[in-house]
């Protein structure tokens, strides 16, 4: 009987043990389970922040061309209104060389019209007194 009861309790040892041994397996399988579900979560989470990384790259490279592109027509804005302005300084130069030659024009033309006032009030002045002697002339004879 004792045997037996040794026995027994051995044997309920020995399962005691082996329920142990499942429930342990039982845990490190779940364990497991839950790091690989992890892993996947963040193996996808990496997955995902990758490729939002590549959008962001791209759509900074797509930023960066069109800054280059903005940066390139205000340089090609500015060399318009350089050459406009020079353009502008030369026809304002031109303008004013033809201004002062027309104003140099109308200051001759003033003196020879002057010139001519006079010389025509002087035949006139001679005409007067040659009429005046003339009749004084008739007025004698």
């Amino acid at each position: 009987l004792e045997e037996m009861s040794a026995l027994q309790a051995k044997r309920e040892r020995d399962m005691r043990g082996e329920v142990e041994l499942l429930r342990g397996g039982v845990t490190a399988k779940a364990s497991a389970d839950a790091a690989a579900a992890a892993s996947h979560t963040h193996n996808a989470d990496l997955q995902t922040t990758l490729r939002r990384r590549e959008e962001l790259e791209h759509a900074l490279r797509s930023q960066s061309q069109r800054a280059d592109d903005l940066e390139e027509m205000v340089q090609q804005m500015r060399e318009q209104l350089s050459s406009a302005s020079r353009s502008q300084d030369t026809d304002a130069r031109a303008a004013r060389s033809l201004s002062e030659g027309l104003e140099q024009q109308v200051r001759e033309l003033r003196g020879e019209l002057a010139a001519a006032q006079k010389d025509a009030l002087e035949r006139e002045c001679d005409m007067e007194a040659a009429l005046q002697q003339a009749l004084k002339h008739r007025a004698q004879v």
